[in-house]
């Protein structure tokens, strides 16, 4: 019986692809440990996986990302939590002999507890893999530029604290940008090689895998009695972080209330759905929605740009309409307008109309919709959680 230990951080985007991965291990027989904050506990053992709370890590240890906007902070972050974290899991990793540690790519203390035990290792992607000349040509690098007013003075203290770790540990914590999505020997990525960009020269390392899905475990209930099948079905989501924005909540409501379209916003724990008070009849608000099955019925997704968000709209062969909220989403969305199965929302001032006209100017356009059709093939095709955990255990075997 295989024993796998998986480490990850609290934060729903890294979270939510590993969930339907341990699943389906469990019910392949293998016995999964999985190591994650007290919040964490009731969802990973629906999956039937063992859980473990992380040593003095608390749920909101990702909570001021939303605030910060700082990637250095968080890479320093991650470098104090490495020190913290790895002594302890590192023992726990000698005492239970796990054949296989899966760490998500943003948590070192995984993949250096692995490595001191000599378990093999598997990263898990839940972002796209980037090098420095797809920043630089994506044209996003003014707003990087942009951050260097909150960068800069956290670059020192991310020096420290790498040599810190590399020092204490005898480890090799990368530097800047690696340590916010570390690769190794065998990875798992969450998308298609049709939607990473160079994949080929990825090919020997890496698995794409797409999403894996299972709607079961993430399930909220919904007035799906309400929902009228002869209009077409516009969602809007923010994601679960990046999602305080009324403005374009607002904005949306009024440009698809009492219209032909039936509108679902699923507006996230920072705003109370009074907030878009009142509601034309047509338009559904609540904090949370079962994804997957709204998107099984949408016309168009207006969505942050999440690697999550997008993977599930595209699953469904659904265009998108991308409002990115931070560096990554716009990052995520310059992909999916490059392969055409998309359009970016214009910045500034977005009102009603524009917002109308460019989904009606989208749902009107046929090859977007058969290029995300394409995309959308191409995940489903990739294989899912079926296919991650056969290249897990894989590994494991040896």
């Amino acid at each position: 019986m295989p024993r796998i230990t998986i480490f990850t951080v609290p934060s729903p985007g890294h979270v939510n692809p590993l969930l339907p991965v341990a699943a389906e291990l469990v019910e392949r027989g293998a016995v999964v440990d999985i190591f994650l904050t007290p919040g964490y506990r009731n969802k990973v053992e629906e999956t039937g996986a063992i859980f473990h709370a992380y040593p003095d890590l608390d749920d909101d240890y990702f909570d001021e990302v939303s605030r910060r906007f700082n990637p250095v902070w968080l890479a320093t972050q991650l470098a104090a939590t490495t020190l913290a974290l790895v002594p302890p899991l590192a023992a726990f990793l000698r005492s239970n002999r796990p054949d296989v540690v899966v760490y998500d790519s943003m948590c070192p203390w995984g993949r250096i507890a692995a490595d001191q035990c000599g378990v093999p290792a598997i990263a898990s992607l839940a972002l796209l893999n980037l090098d420095v000349g797809h920043y630089l040509r994506s044209g996003l690098l003014l707003q990087a530029l942009r951050l260097s007013p909150r960068v800069l003075p956290w670059l020192p203290r991310f020096w420290r604290a790498r040599r810190r770790v590399n020092r204490t540990l005898r480890a090799g914590l990368p530097g800047l940008p690696t340590i916010l999505s570390w690769p190794g020997a065998h990875n798992i990525s969450y998308t298609s090689a049709e939607f990473q960009p160079g994949a080929a020269a990825l090919a020997d390392t890496f698995r794409f895998v797409g999403p894996p899905l299972r709607p079961a475990l993430r399930h909220f209930p919904f007035p799906f009695e309400r929902l009228d099948s002869d209009r077409p079905l516009i969602y809007l989501s923010l994601g679960t972080v990046f999602n305080n924005n009324p403005a374009l909540f607002r904005t949306a409501r009024d440009a698809f209330g009492d219209s032909i379209y039936q509108l679902v916003i699923a507006l996230g724990h920072q705003l109370a759905p009074a907030t878009l008070a009142p509601l034309p009849d047509n338009v559904i608000v609540q904090p949370y929605v079962p994804q997957l099955e709204i998107l099984q019925r949408a016309a168009l997704f207006i969505t942050h740009g999440g690697m999550n968000s997008v993977h599930e709209g595209l699953y469904y062969d659904v265009p998108l309409l991308l409002a990115p909220q931070q560096l990554e989403q716009a990052l995520t969305a310059g992909r999916v307008a490059a392969l055409g199965a998309g359009q970016i929302l214009p910045t500034g001032d977005l009102t009603p109309g524009r917002l109308r006209r460019a989904a009606e100017e989208l749902l009107a356009d046929p090859r977007t919709r058969q290029r995300a059709a394409a995309l959308g093939r191409s995940l489903r095709e990739a294989g899912g959680a079926p296919r991650a955990a056969e290249e897990i255990l894989a590994v494991a075997a040896g």
